[in-house]
């Protein structure tokens, strides 16, 4: 049902919208002939344009094709590609001990090799089940949403609209997208943080999640860290994806034939490109993206940590005791490293697998693989 209102009560409102436009224009058409053109619309089979009828608030819907099957496999590759972050649960286990406890863990070799001593492999993977529920849920989601408001976009506006503003399509579908997955991710995120950062918290998931909802109040679960998750994700998967749609457009771009070297030397289009081509083109825009949305959502994700430690103070406050230049700088050099790895992995895998499942490679250009 989620699904459902998600995915196609927007597609019945831009119908109603195109079938209101559509009698408009009909409004305009010369009186004398209007008795005659009503007629012989209204008397049209079943399934021909409504023009100039009143919408049927039923079948409207299936007016235009809408492919259910291609935002279900976006959803699959997402959670496929979510994978990447289940097998570095250990480094962004050390990222957050060194976010919270800088003077405990002050570096990032230093914080593996302590929590390795201590704890084990179970202390490097601590906190693995809901990392698991965490990215999944984001990464499916985020994915396919992306994807929905793209053709939603494409659906209710014109051609020559949608290329003249594909940026801010981008950007906005971006945002939309990550909007609604960090709702399913919200939950598992704050479980994830607390069980990574409490020494003696609970690192079982279910006593773990049972405790957090006792304590619910305390945590301010499972929402509590929603506002500045929403900060922090929004702006890097924005610029993650648009850095993605730039970097592809111009690789796949005929103007830039001599920049690359022969596996990426340019075809006519994106349709000229062997299917292997097309995966090395999606990792190095992967790499660069990543870079590009780490440096601008370090700080948010610093926030993040910060909030979930100290849920009761005041994000200034903590802010200003933890320092802005800490804040820019502490452990960004990690969080760049392993982002660009993580956006580089995950955006192959997810490729991989539309490319298994018969859905073209992601990114600008033309192609006409079949959705």
């Amino acid at each position: 049902r989620i699904y459902h209102n998600i995915v196609h009560v927007p597609q019945f409102f831009l119908h109603r919208r195109r079938i209101e436009r559509m009698n408009h224009q009909d409004c305009l058409l010369d009186i004398n002939d209007e008795t005659d053109q009503y007629e012989s619309r209204t008397a049209s089979p079943v399934g021909a344009p409504l023009y100039g009828r009143t919408p049927n608030l039923i079948s409207a819907p299936t007016l235009v094709s809408y492919n259910d099957s291609k935002y279900v496999k976006c959803l699959i590759s997402g959670v496929f590609a979510s994978s990447i972050r289940w097998v570095l649960t250990p480094f962004d286990n050390v990222k957050c001990k060194m976010q919270v406890e800088p003077s405990k863990y002050p570096t990032f070799v230093s914080g593996l090799r302590i929590t390795w001593q201590r704890h084990g492999t179970a202390g490097l993977y601590r906190g693995l089940s809901p990392t698991v529920l965490a990215y999944a849920s984001q990464t499916g989601t985020k994915y396919m949403m992306y994807e929905v408001f793209k053709d939603s976009s494409a659906q209710f506006f014109s051609p020559e609209f949608c290329h003249s503003h594909k940026n801010a399509i981008y950007i906005l579908s971006a945002a939309g997208a990550e909007a609604i997955a960090d709702v399913a991710m919200a939950p598992w995120e704050m479980l994830k943080v607390k069980v990574q950062t409490t020494p003696n918290f609970p690192s079982r998931l279910m006593p773990a999640l049972v405790t957090m909802i006792r304590d619910r109040r305390h945590h301010q679960f499972p929402f509590g860290t929603l506002r500045p998750l929403w900060t922090r994700q929004i702006v890097g998967t924005v610029a993650n994806f648009y850095t993605f749609e730039c970097v592809t457009e111009y690789i796949y771009s005929s103007n830039h034939s001599n920049q690359f070297p022969p596996i990426l030397a340019t075809r006519d289009d994106k349709n000229g490109f062997a299917s292997s081509e097309k995966l090395v083109v999606t990792c190095v825009a992967g790499s660069i993206a990543g870079v590009v949305s780490a440096v601008i959502s370090h700080p948010f994700d610093v926030m993040v940590s910060l909030r979930t430690q100290y849920p009761n103070q005041a994000m200034w406050t903590t802010i200003k005791e933890y320092g802005w230049i800490n804040l820019l700088t502490r452990g960004l050099g990690p969080r760049v490293g392993l982002t660009s790895s993580i956006l580089c992995v995950q955006w192959f895998l997810y490729d991989s697998c539309r490319t298994i499942l018969g859905m073209p490679t992601s990114g600008a250009g033309s192609d006409s693989s079949s959705n």
